[in-house]
């Protein structure tokens, strides 16, 4: 490796010490001749101690570097690569980093295990030293003259860092030797070099110039010129010792340049000029790439160089930094980290000249590192997010993690926690000497704690119930500390504390319960709450506990009662609904409900349930089904009269007594409609009275109850019906009344309006022997029910007049259009006779005029030959109206066959036939990029657009301004699957009456450019409606006119 230098000119430091070096040499003569053998000796241990003490620092900074390298590389196979055979890891340490190694000629590298050396495999080696200690070895080596040694074997032993010397052979005389250990977890081996000091003395000539010095010594007594040659001998010598110093230095930049690690060196100016091989592996650079160029190039960041720029100028100093972090950047773009020493680079004189980066490649163990540190980060995420609250405590019983889940629960912050003893934290004295025995548990006696329910206490002095669950922390086997997870439960335990006071309450709502609730166990009634007592009239629950469920049912209903006991206590049926007859204490039977359900009472199967008097529902239920049935019977009346008779009729067969009364036109009198009373009992009270019931008015104004509900619209409960009637009916029937209600055995009623449209036309009268207050609800809703069927009734009466009527009317209209068919088919008929009998002459006419005009225009004058061209072109237009006519006549009978339809080549055909047309009128026609497909008959479509377009190349434009037609086709989807096909031009726009009187038959407005004859709009109306479709026109003043015709679409097509 050739370095790069510039020749730098003598200091004047380098001048004086050469001045002061040649001027006392008269002195320095004089001076070794005085001292003698003295000096010699002592110049003699001066050499040899500082060639020794330079070599020693020489070889342990080689074995330094060297045992970083090594470091480095069993961290990687082993962490990351995760190897195991360490026999094959340090056989690859020996080849790789430890043979290479070279120190002059006899030099040796090696490296030891504490318990034995680590050998090149290959068979130079004896097989004794194998497996074998360096203590072993050198006892073995003894017998060859080996001593010395006992200091270096003990440091390797002990895994120390020295330097020294031992005699492995005496012919080889002393060895210097240094050594370093490497540590790996805990792997420790022991690098070392050693060189024989006669060869140290020899490579660095120390042994010449102590021979020199002898024989100086010996001839001391010779005169100063013998002195002064020695002193001249002894200047060459130096000269000599530095050429070899120089010598040592290559061969120690080629053990670097040997080292696996990059090293290179910069000048002062920041400026590359040594580079390593290892440099260009680890940076992916050539040296002739970066020598020459500045090092902040192979840094990662430009913030870097500032950071580096600081390191240098403590070099410059003179000083070395070690274990420095550098990230650097290779030529790919990747992020490298090494781990760094920078020492400085001299000049003979001692000045500083340039710096060494001697780099560690470290970036597999940072990016573990990094991560190791995110897989932490994680972690603490999931502890900063779990609800637990998560507390470490160290040896001491001292906090030293304190999760956000912990500051939540206790209300203490981490800062407020840390470094405090757990216990007397979150504990008071009534719970701290459990939370001690727990802590002692995991910390002193290395035992797992909980889970356990316990109390602690907050920040703020409040209870908290948690579970905990400790841990001890074990590291080596040692006891370090301890975690404890405590799981707040203070919800669940409330939740417990409500669950007992819902069941006090549940206790106290079966003894509170107006429902009966029962458990009987082999027919036994063996519990029950005082609402089952009350229902069954006993006074309190002794007295119906031990009951048989017999004496509580009646005869009627006890074959049933006993058949779902036995279904359900014997699991052939697990619960049910049902209805009995039961009896009460003092021998009444009422209706009562009952909801069972089979479970183990006391070991033994049972039923619980509950019982509900449902005597009052039932009555309301007979009441409702009665009603029910009577709105039945109204739906199936379509006359007043009979719905009202169907409601008396039905409430009478299902044991109501009813009466309807009717107001008259002055809301003052009553007439009785309909009674719901048995045909015998009205016709013998009619007899006695000596009226009929039709004939009976009763005055409103006289009975305040009828007042009531037909002038104010309430309904009426009442509680005496026989006093009621008494006062409705006239004097003569007072007493007759009477002896109906006892024969009848009424004794209340309720009495309601008959509404329609907001006003009373009569009142619905319900009595019986049971009804309540309560009822009144229901009545009102029924006597709703009621008003509605009638005023039903009565708009069907009315509807079925009118749809009489309307079906008279429309008898009528069904003649007279068949009338005007018979005349449009008669007309059709005649139009096509017509037609076809002006067309037979029609052709030789046109055809003579034609021929005449042709072949005789040169004898003809030019009227003469006007009048034959006026007689063909009349011809030829009466030719159009006929087979216009015969089309709009046979339109009615043809039947069209429906296909999809390609509307771009239909308008493509129409343009063709009107070409001449569109070129005469200079017109410019818009059409879509695309048509949708419709269905329809081609032929009729393509004529409606012939027309339509016709039209618009006639009518359209503004000729007396010299604008031609401009013509827009298009189309619109409608909301009812059709298309609507239109053409827009801009010609004068139609009025609102002159649009109404379009597409009828020979209809020509009165347009100054009017032509034709009337008949194309209506052909083009009748093939679009037989077709399926409408046609239409707009139009505004000003903006010209929009005529279009709708056909059915083809869904999701384009053509």
């Amino acid at each position: 490796m050739e370095e790069h230098t510039q020749a730098r000119p003598v200091s004047w430091k380098r001048k004086l010490y050469f001045l002061a070096y040649y001027a006392i040499l008269p002195a320095a003569v004089t001076l070794l001749v005085s001292l003698g053998w003295y000096a010699v000796f002592h110049q003699s241990q001066t050499l040899t101690q500082a060639a020794i003490t330079a070599y020693q620092q020489t070889e342990l900074e080689i074995v330094r570097m060297a045992a970083r390298s090594v470091n480095n590389y069993v961290h990687d196979q082993i962490e990351i690569h995760g190897r195991s055979d360490i026999v094959e890891i340090e056989q690859e340490i020996f080849r790789r980093f430890i043979a290479p190694i070279l120190l002059l000629e006899h030099g040796d590298a090696w490296i030891y295990a504490p318990d034995h050396v680590v050998f090149d495999l290959s068979s130079d080696f004896p097989d004794e030293y194998r497996g074998k200690s360096m203590a072993e070895i050198f006892a073995l080596q003894v017998e060859n003259g080996a001593s010395h040694y006992e200091e270096m074997t003990e440091a390797v032993t002990n895994a120390r860092e020295g330097v020294g010397w031992y005699i492995w052979l005496p012919d080889k005389g002393k060895e210097i030797a240094a050594w370093t250990p490497v540590r790996v977890g805990e792997r420790v081996w022991t690098i070392g070099l050693s060189t024989p000091l006669p060869e140290i003395l020899e490579s660095t000539g120390a042994a010449r110039q102590m021979q020199v010095l002898r024989i100086m010594m010996s001839w001391e007594t010779v005169g100063a010129l013998v002195l002064l040659l020695a002193w001249v001998m002894g200047t060459l010598q130096r000269q000599r010792t530095d050429l070899a110093l120089r010598e040592s230095e290559a061969q120690y930049r080629q053990s670097v340049e040997n080292s696996p690690n990059p090293i290179f060196s910069v000048d002062r100016q920041g400026i590359i000029q040594t580079w390593t091989p290892a440099c260009g592996r680890f940076f992916q650079y050539e040296p002739e790439e970066v020598i020459g160029q500045p090092y902040r190039k192979l840094l990662w960041e430009p913030d870097d160089a500032r950071a580096v720029k600081a390191m240098l100028a403590q070099v410059w100093q003179g000083r070395s930094l070690s274990d420095q972090d550098m990230t650097y950047r290779s030529q790919d773009g990747t992020q490298r980290f090494t781990v760094s020493r920078l020492y400085p680079l001299r000049d003979p004189d001692g000045s500083v000249r340039g710096c060494t980066f001697a780099n560690t490649d470290v970036t597999a163990r940072v990016r573990a590192e990094r991560e190791i540190k995110e897989r932490r980060i994680y972690l603490e995420g999931v502890l900063a997010a779990t609800p637990d609250a998560i507390v470490t405590l160290n040896a001491q019983h001292k906090i030293v993690e304190w999760n956000p889940g912990a500051e939540r629960l206790f209300g203490y912050s981490p800062e407020e926690a840390m470094g405090r003893d757990l216990d007397a934290l979150i504990t008071n004295p009534g719970v701290r000497e459990e939370a001690l025995g727990f802590t002692s548990m995991a910390l002193d006696e290395g035992k797992p704690t909980g889970p356990v329910e316990t109390v602690r206490y907050r920040q703020d002095g409040s209870p908290v119930n948690v579970i905990l669950t400790g841990a001890p922390i074990i590291l080596d086997g040692e006891l370090i500390g301890a975690v404890a997870v405590y799981t707040n439960i203070t919800a669940r335990v409330r939740a417990a504390e409500a669950l007992r006071e819902s069941e006090k309450k549940y206790r106290e709502l079966v003894d509170n319960s107006l429902v009966g609730i029962y458990i009987t166990q082999n027919h036994v009634l063996k519990f029950c709450n005082q609402g089952l007592a009350d229902i069954f009239g006993y006074r309190s629950i002794g007295e119906i506990e031990g009951e048989h469920v017999r004496d509580l049912v009646a005869p009627e209903s006890w074959e049933r009662v006993d058949r779902e006991v036995r279904l359900r206590e014997s699991a052939q049926k697990d619960a049910t609904r049902y209805e009995f007859r039961g009896v009460r204490q003092d021998g009444a039977t009422f209706d009562v409900e009952v909801l069972g359900k089979r479970i183990t009472y006391h070991g033994k199967p049972a039923i619980q349930g509950t019982m509900i008097d449902v005597t009052e529902r039932k009555r309301a239920e007979r009441l409702l089904q009665a009603l029910n049935q009577a709105a039945l019977a109204m739906g199936n009346a379509h006359t007043p009269k009979k719905t009202l008779a169907a409601v008396a009729a039905t409430l009478k067969e299902l044991g109501f007594t009813c009466m309807i009364l009717l107001v008259d036109e002055n809301q003052s009198k009553l007439s009785v409609e309909y009674l719901g009373i048995a045909s015998r009992l009205v016709e013998a009270a009619e007899k006695l009275a000596g009226i009929k019931r039709q004939d009976i008015l009763i005055p409103i104004e006289n009975l305040d109850t009828y007042k009531q509900v037909i002038w104010e619209g309430k309904t009426i409960f009442i509680e005496d019906v026989t006093e009621s009637m008494r006062q409705a009916l006239p004097g003569f029937a007072k007493r007759l009344a009477g002896r109906l209600v006892e024969m009848l055995n009424l004794r209340t009623g309720i009495v309601a309006p008959l509404i329609v449209e907001g006003e009373a036309v009569g009142l619905l009268s319900v009595q019986a022997d049971d009804l309540t207050e309560s009822d009144t609800p229901v009545i009102i809703a029924f006597a709703h029910q009621v008003a509605a069927a009638w005023r039903k009734a009565e708009l069907f009466e009315q509807a079925r007049r009118e749809i009489v009527e309307r079906k008279r009317v429309e008898d009528v209209l069904r003649q007279r259009t068949a009338e005007l068919e018979a005349r449009n088919e008669e007309l059709d008929a005649f139009a096509h006779t017509v037609a076809h009998d002006l067309k037979a002459p029609l052709t030789p006419i046109i055809a003579y005029a034609e021929i005449l005009a042709e072949d005789y225009a040169a004898k003809m004058d030019p009227q003469e030959l006007q009048f034959l061209r006026n007689i063909a072109r009349g011809g030829h237009r009466m030719g159009r109206i006929i087979d216009e006519l015969m089309l709009l006549a046979g339109l009615r009978e043809m039947d069209p066959q429906f296909e999809p339809l390609d509307m771009a080549a239909i308008v493509s055909e129409v343009q063709a036939r009107l070409a001449q047309s569109i070129e005469q009128s200079r017109a410019d026609i818009t059409l879509p990029e695309t048509w949708p497909a419709v269905l329809g008959y081609g032929p009729w479509v393509e004529e409606v657009w012939v027309n339509y377009l016709s039209n618009a190349l006639k009518y359209g434009g503004k000729p007396e301004e010299g604008a031609p037609p401009r013509i827009e086709l298009g189309f619109d989807e409608l909301v009812n699957s059709h298309i609507r096909f239109w053409i827009r031009d801009n010609g004068l726009s139609l009025t609102p009456e002159e649009q109404a009187q379009l597409f009828t038959s020979f209809t020509r407005l009165n347009h100054a450019r009017a032509e034709g004859h009337g008949l194309g709009l209506s052909i083009v109306r009748r093939i679009v409606e037989k077709l399926g479709g409408q046609v239409g026109v707009e139009g505004e003043i000003g903006r010209g006119n929009l005529f279009f015709f709708t056909l059915p679409g083809i869904e999701g097509s384009k053509l």
